[in-house]
């Protein structure tokens, strides 16, 4: 065999080889990048999303509550490391359709109607709760159940999608971080979770629909070691928990 044509061989055998470990490794990392878009999604509530992965690029499809929740699925999924474009494909839930008011009413009678709100499945409440409360948190004063009146933009949006969920019954879940005893963690974060409920009591969100529920520091969604991991462990949940009888 010629020196020419092992060299030859040689070659194409490395050739071969490193199409395979580029293959490999591009695999990996795309099931890798799926994984986690996956992963990021859920924890913001957008489970119901579904996610292709060609190489580096994410392709949303499926069906959202609104515009601003296709928003900012697709920029979850940008802030996933290794993504390199979004291909946004989500469509957006049509509203129901509107009833035209009779044209010709009786004229002994006069029936006024009220302003319909749009009904909305429970699962879509959620997720809307969720992406509220993901991209901002209910503030307290510091070791207190009284709420900063900077919060009451977000509860009024809170309470709007309430609205829109009128069976749903909705649990209010405080939890805090690390610092202090359990036992008082607990009180704080029931009396925390009782403040908000009476708020959404106080407009118009019936009170048999709502519960208040303290976990103290005990649901941790990040650690308790770092002024960052604290801050989001202080929050306030919604939990939409079936339908009221």
């Amino acid at each position: 065999m010629s020196k020419a044509l092992i060299l030859f061989l040689g070659l194409l055998l490395l050739a071969i080889l490193g199409y395979f470990c580029i293959y490999n490794n591009s695999s990996r990392i795309q099931i890798d990048i799926d994984a986690r878009t996956r992963a990021v999604l859920t924890e913001h509530g957008l489970d119901n999303i579904t996610v292709g992965t060609d190489g580096r690029e994410i392709v949303l499809t499926g069906l959202v509550s609104n515009e601003v929740v296709r928003r900012q699925a697709e920029e979850y999924a940008r802030k996933v490391y290794g993504v390199r474009t979004v291909d946004n494909k989500l469509s957006v839930a049509a509203p129901e359709p509107v009833v035209e008011p009779d044209k010709n009413p009786e004229p002994v009678k006069k029936v006024i109607q009220q302003p319909k709100l749009e009904v909305l499945p429970e699962f879509t409440c959620q997720q809307d709760f969720n992406a509220l409360l993901s991209s901002n948190g209910i503030h307290f004063a510091t070791n207190s159940a009284d709420i900063d009146p900077s919060s009451n933009r977000l509860l009024n949006d809170l309470i709007e999608v309430a609205n829109q969920c009128p069976e749903a019954k909705i649990e209010i879940g405080g939890h805090t971080d690390s610092s202090g005893s359990n036992a008082h963690n607990l009180r704080l974060s029931q009396a925390r979770a009782s403040s908000v409920m009476d708020y959404l009591a106080a407009n118009e969100i019936d009170a048999i629909r709502l519960t208040a529920v303290g976990y103290g520091e005990n649901n941790p969604i990040a650690d308790n070691e770092s002024d960052e991991g604290k801050a989001k462990n202080r929050r306030i949940e919604f939990n939409v928990k079936g339908l009221s009888q």
